[in-house]
C-alpha cells in the first residue's frame, strides 16, 4: 500500500522504528463532536437563515438566497472551528498498538 508519514501521540510509549506497520485511533467521543459539528452547522445555518427570510415576508428568490447565504456561514463556522481546535490532542490519532 501507500506509505506515508504523521505525527501522532504514543500514549502506550511502544518501541517502534520506521517502516513499521502501526493501528491508529482517535477518541469516539471527539470523532462523534467533529462529525456533528462539520455537518450539523452548515445545515443548522441553512435553515436559520431561510426561515428568517421567509418569516420576514422575504420573496421565494430571497429566502434561497438568505440559505445559501447561511450555509456558506455555517462552513465558514466550521472552517473557524476546525482552526481554532487543530491542535487539541483529542482530534489527533493516536497510535493504538503495532500491527507487525
Amino acid at each position: 500500500g501507500t506509505r506515508f508519514q504523521i505525527l501522532s501521540a504514543n500514549p502506550n510509549q511502544l518501541q517502534l522504528q520506521p517502516g513499521d506497520v502501526v493501528e491508529l485511533g482517535v477518541d469516539e467521543s471527539s470523532f462523534l463532536q467533529a462529525s456533528a459539528m462539520i455537518y450539523l452547522l452548515p445545515l443548522l445555518g441553512l435553515i436559520l437563515c431561510a426561515a428568517i427570510a421567509d418569516a420576514a415576508g422575504v420573496a421565494e428568490l430571497g429566502v434561497i438566497a438568505a440559505s445559501l447565504l447561511g450555509l456558506l456561514l455555517g462552513f465558514t463556522a466550521v472552517r473557524w472551528w476546525g482552526r481554532k481546535d487543530r491542535q487539541q490532542c483529542r482530534y489527533q490519532p493516536q497510535i493504538l498498538r503495532l500491527k507487525n
